[in-house]
């Protein structure tokens, strides 16, 4: 019973430990912009932001599949394979709150629960950005009647330049409220 009880507060630390990295918060005033409207650096940097999310949404169908894959083999590999789009903080974990070792398959495998919200070329008429500094890009989507209580929401996503590329470094699923957001 200890024992069940250990693992059991070791999820949920993981877990609030997962969502309470936050992305830096922009400015307060800080103009937001439609990336449907911005110039070729902010959609390139859009792009490779999305190129993350599709290879996080590949890397869950391959948890999910029946064949042992390389990337789905161990944490490391799961790392390794994900490791050209995320910040190594944050891909830590992504990694370890999104799966778990299945010891009868010897493979990763899911954890059921809720994971991050997946942003794909669909979503880019709704995303708006603002640069508060050189190296780093907050991306934002505001979806409307998400829950009952709050209705409101804005997913916000921090890319940080590093290793040549674009990585996702922050995640925040916030009210909309308290985002003191500002569009131009």
């Amino acid at each position: 019973m200890k024992t069940k009880l250990k693992i059991l507060g070791c999820f949920l630390a993981m877990e609030l430990w997962f969502f309470s990295f936050s992305p830096p918060l922009p400015a307060a005033g800080a103009a937001w912009k439609s990336v449907t409207d911005a110039g070729s650096e902010e959609r390139e940097v859009c792009g490779q932001v999305l190129e993350g999310f599709a290879r996080y949404q590949l890397w869950l169908r391959l948890l999910n599949a029946d064949e042992i894959s390389w990337p789905v083999s161990s944490y490391v590999n799961a790392m390794a394979y994900l490791r050209p789009y995320y910040a190594d903080e944050l891909l830590r974990r992504v990694v370890c709150h999104t799966a778990v070792r299945d010891w009868r398959t010897g493979k990763l495998t899911t954890v059921p629960r809720e994971s991050i919200p997946l942003w794909d070329s669909e979503d880019v008429p709704w995303l708006s950005f603002t640069r508060p500094d050189e190296k780093t890009f907050i991306f934002q989507r505001h979806y409307y009647n998400c829950y009952v209580t709050d209705p409101d929401y804005d997913y916000l996503v921090t890319a940080r330049y590093a290793d040549g590329r674009w990585k996702i470094s922050g995640l925040e699923l916030r009210a909309a409220s308290s985002s003191g957001r500002e569009t131009e």
